[in-house]
């Protein structure tokens, strides 16, 4: 290519540029903010990524606390670590279609001092010059704490030996202890947006010793729930076709209206 067909070329373009140029600068605004756009939305996930690893290292070094609520429930509470659901695939077996919202796991221990009235109940039936009296020691309790409840039964066959005048006990002592344990657990997250878990209960005894909480996201559904379509009243604010005297005008436009919108989601951010 010659001197003369560069320059030629040259000229063609700044003749198109300085005819054009007002939809030069539109092309270049329409490209700067979608860059501007894009630059924030990035900024913003790394945000939100910065927070969550710092949540994640508060809930690592964190243990369940144990007290009193004002309404005199058992309390304990932690921080909840915020993982992704792919962060989990190497420690947690998921079943297809069975994607968990939480994870909640933790040890609740307790210890109860039981204090009954012990009932006897003779045998009627003696066997002679062995035992000179036997039957059944029977202790029993209830008692219900709200939404929790405990039953307690113990039966313990007992014989009075003839020739010591002492108490054996004969075969195995029987014990039926049924509990109705109420626990309330959920995972919420605080004003600044780190996650707690909560942990409640009504029986007087429990404790809750250690535990983890998990609250799960998966990025894949917030792209999945982006609308793609849709009708809505709205303030409408930017560039766009117009067609005014018929024909066809890019313009920037402010109004108030109603609207139906079709927006692919690989068009969003």
């Amino acid at each position: 290519m010659n001197r003369e067909s560069i320059k030629n070329s040259l000229t063609k373009i700044w003749d198109f540029s300085k005819k054009n140029i007002k939809w030069i600068l539109v092309v270049a605004c329409l490209v700067l903010g979608i860059l501007m756009f894009k630059q924030c939305d990035t900024i913003s996930k790394y945000k939100k990524e910065k927070f969550r690893l710092e949540n994640n290292m508060l809930a690592m070094n964190d243990t369940l606390k144990n007290y009193k609520d004002k309404d005199g429930l058992n309390t304990a509470t932690m921080r909840a670590l915020q993982l992704r659901l792919d962060e989990l695939a190497d420690s947690l077996k998921l079943e297809k279609g069975k994607e968990p919202i939480t994870i909640l796991q933790y040890v609740a221990g307790m210890h109860d001092t039981i204090w009954a009235s012990v009932k006897i109940m003779h045998d009627t039936m003696y066997i002679e010059d062995i035992w000179s009296d036997s039957g059944i020691l029977s202790i029993s309790d209830s008692a219900v704490f709200g939404k929790s409840s405990r039953f307690l039964n113990v039966s313990v066959p007992y014989g009075v030996n003839c020739n010591t005048g002492k108490l054996q006990t004969e075969g195995d002592a029987m014990i039926d202890l049924n509990q109705d344990i109420w626990i309330d657990s959920y995972i919420y997250k605080d004003k600044k947006g780190y996650t707690w878990m909560d942990l409640k209960s009504d029986y007087p005894s429990i404790k809750f010793r250690n535990g983890t909480a998990i609250a799960i996201s998966n990025p894949k559904n917030d792209y999945k729930n982006r609308k793609q379509f849709g009708l809505g009243l709205g303030l409408q604010v930017g560039y766009g076709v117009a067609f005014p005297d018929h024909s066809v005008k890019l313009s920037p436009y402010i109004g108030l209206g109603i609207s139906l919108n079709w927006n692919p989601r690989f068009l969003q951010f």
